[in-house]
């Protein structure tokens, strides 16, 4: 199962690399973390297939195709063309295929192979939701000059891969939560819509999107200690 984690994970890319486990540390996942993560090296069906339905545009559009709340709809179809960008689906479904195989060559050898406890299970439905309302969040950022080469486009699709610090970084360099110096003072002109701070878009959207992505790194630590697996 390993093995087949691991091709997957050079297939996959980074953001399905981060879906399926990210770590507590301080920086991102970095490219070479295989695939696997925790949900691979302690192997539950359910919790992968989860994981895979995650990674495939077509749940974010059913998911949009029964949206009621106003401008969710708009949300939900947004990850789903980021995600269809980024190309993830098929190489990790290939993966989860391969691995359910296995799996049931292996419940036939071994009948009695354990599973997953019930904690880790609820661990891990946590860490999708998380990574679900991040990737919300982040189709609510309002649209921007490109910054240092970052278009709107790319600034979701690296929220997408859950490259969080990084792109909160930038984000806090367009919109800025205070007003700049001087931007109060009369120049004898009118001021622009948004001349001052963005303190509502921290509130609502950055500020949020960073508990979250720090929670999402507590749970990848309790399902690492969980696993035994380090590094």
């Amino acid at each position: 199962m390993r093995e087949h984690a691991a091709r997957a994970g050079r297939g996959g890319g980074a953001a399905s690399r981060a879906v399926c486990g990210v770590a507590a540390h301080e920086q991102p996942v970095p490219p070479g973390t295989d695939l696997a993560g925790p949900g691979l090296l302690d192997p539950d069906l359910d919790v992968l297939r989860a994981t895979v339905a995650v990674l495939d545009p077509g749940t974010w559009l059913d998911r949009a195709a029964h949206a009621t709340v106003l401008g969710r709809r708009e949300g939900l179809v947004a990850v789903a063309g980021a995600l269809e960008r980024l190309g993830l689906w098929s190489a990790v479904t290939a993966m989860f295929h391969r691995v359910q195989t296995d799996h049931l060559q292996l419940r036939v050898a071994w009948p009695d192979a354990p599973v997953m406890a019930d904690e880790e299970v609820l661990l891990h439905a946590l860490r999708l939701a998380l990574i679900q309302r991040i990737w919300l969040l982040a189709t609510a950022i309002p649209d921007f000059s490109p910054r240092h080469g970052v278009t709107p486009q790319d600034m979701l699709d690296r929220l997408i891969r859950l490259d969080v610090p990084a792109a909160l970084a930038l984000l806090a360099e367009v919109f800025p939560a205070a007003p700049a110096p001087g931007v109060d003072l009369d120049y004898g002109e009118t001021a622009g819509p948004r001349s001052g701070s963005y303190g509502a878009e921290h509130a609502a959207i950055f500020e949020p999107m960073r508990r979250l992505f720090e929670l999402l790194r507590e749970i990848g630590v309790a399902v690492t200690h969980r696993v035994g697996a380090f590094g």
